[in-house]
């Protein structure tokens, strides 16, 4: 599987598309489809791949696990797999802290 293809398989699972990933990491869409046949540069991949919450190994397919060691609590952990299983739920999320970042930028 290609890089491009796990970060599709990626949206997908987590009901994003790959314009709103772009976006959320101000990368142009047509980087993401230029990983079709070349290889992504390392700030770009690390930002997709922070946003996925896998490690740059995964995408790049060095690796078949696509979660890093994780550190959080079991409740915590909870909460995070929620999200990722509840697209809805994690879009307005997404909306709530980019609201905050917001009026914190106003101050």
């Amino acid at each position: 599987m290609t890089t491009f293809e796990r970060i599709k398989k990626l949206c997908k699972d987590r009901g994003i598309s790959l314009q709103d990933l772009a976006r959320s990491v101000n990368i142009g869409e047509n980087s993401i489809y230029a990983w079709k046949t070349k290889a992504p540069t390392s700030d770009k991949l690390k930002a997709v791949a922070d946003y996925l919450n896998v490690t740059t190994d995964y995408l790049l397919g060095r690796s078949d696990n696509p979660n890093p060691e994780k550190s959080h609590s079991p409740a915590v952990q909870d909460i995070i797999d929620y999200i990722e299983q509840n697209s809805d739920f994690a879009e307005s999320i997404r909306h709530l802290i980019q609201t905050v970042e917001n009026k914190k930028s106003d101050k």
